[in-house]
């Protein structure tokens, strides 16, 4: 078994261990509790039938065989590629790329819309919560160099509540962070490709524009995405990691994503 590697970043090397990871997906679950979300159904599963088969163990069948129903989008932890806001045909598996990618993992506390002097998106809210640009720049200046070709953003306060969110509860939805153009322009100057929230959009949950996913994907790039609706733990601390990002070989334009945080250390 392998317990861990040494890869090199930003010329200097670094010890990866592979035999302890934070998982940061929220898994796609078929019933309740789970996440909520713009009035999805809910992923649901059933038995495959055919003629004189049934793919149910349960029911008789000689193996399971399960049809699977799911949105991506709104069912979980999402990888998304350009082709969510546009017409360019581009696989989120593709746009990942190779499987390994440095990151940083930061922690930010979002601030009121009335503290923020970034442009807001219309209809937003003097108690909207914000990620701005002053407060990544902030984050980003405590990052060690090389490991910017991922980030990850979790918001404060942190809870396992977030697992199971109902974001179509008005409260819920008025309490989530979003990121303004500002902040996600911020991170584009990073050089960040992957980005990895645990909010449900980058933007605000009812702006049809989408506009912060417009500034990441700067106007069609198809080797950068966005995962949503992650969840990482508060046993993992900020700072550098590896991340394995991994997801489904679909054509489609979002895809359940399973991120893993592979710990580093540097070698002396």
């Amino acid at each position: 078994m392998i317990t861990s590697v040494v890869v090199e970043v930003g010329g200097r090397q670094f010890e990866v261990a592979f035999n302890r990871f934070f998982e940061i997906a929220i898994g796609l679950h078929f019933r309740e509790p789970r996440v909520r979300l713009y009035g999805g159904p809910g992923a649901s599963k059933h038995a495959y039938a055919s003629g004189d088969f049934l793919g149910s163990v349960a029911s008789g069948g000689s193996c399971n065989v399960e049809v699977v129903s799911v949105t991506p989008h709104l069912d979980g932890t999402h990888t998304e590629s350009t082709a969510h806001i546009s017409t360019e045909e581009c696989e989120p598996h593709r746009a990942v790329g190779e499987p390994l990618h440095a990151t940083s993992l930061v922690t930010v506390a979002a601030a009121a819309a009335s503290e923020v002097e970034d442009d807001l998106p219309p209809g937003h809210g003097r108690d909207d919560r914000i990620v701005s640009s002053r407060i990544l720049e902030d984050a980003l200046g405590l990052t060690h160099p090389g490991f910017l070709e991922a980030l990850v953003v979790r918001t404060a306060p942190n809870f396992a509540e977030k697992r199971t969110a109902n974001y179509d509860r008005p409260e819920a939805a008025a309490a989530t962070p979003y990121f303004t153009r500002g902040a996600m322009q911020t991170v584009v100057d990073a050089g960040v490709r992957h980005l990895i929230v645990d909010v449900p959009s980058v933007d605000r949950l009812d702006d049809p524009e989408l506009r912060s996913h417009h500034v990441f994907f700067r106007g069609g790039a198809t080797d950068v995405t966005i995962t949503e609706l992650a969840f990482i733990p508060s046993a993992a601390p900020d700072g550098p990691y590896i991340l394995n990002l991994q997801v489904p070989a679909w054509d489609t334009d979002a895809v359940p994503a399973r991120p893993l945080l592979l710990p580093v250390e540097p070698r002396p």
